[in-house]
């Protein structure tokens, strides 16, 4: 059981890692690379919604959704559209 418990702290730690990462590439200079940061924060979100309730979550999606590609803006609005 403790073998199991040192298992889920590292797995949240690298959620952890991988979560903050992903929103922090929301930001990145490459389209494609914003538009799968957005799609894999969605699928992220769709496994706990809860998350869309995280103020950098809040601010990475709006600001987004003003991005000047469209397919970043698509796939914010198939994110949010969603909830």
């Amino acid at each position: 059981a403790v073998r199991h418990l040192g298992m889920g702290r590292e797995l949240l730690t690298s959620f952890n890692t991988i979560f903050h990462l992903i929103i922090s590439t929301l930001g990145d200079k490459q389209t494609t690379t914003r538009s799968l940061a957005v799609k894999s924060l969605a699928s992220i979100i769709e496994a706990d919604p809860n998350l869309l309730a995280v103020g950098k979550v809040q601010k990475a999606v709006s600001e987004r959704r003003l991005d000047m590609s469209v397919s970043v803006r698509q796939a914010v609005m198939d994110l949010v559209g969603s909830y």
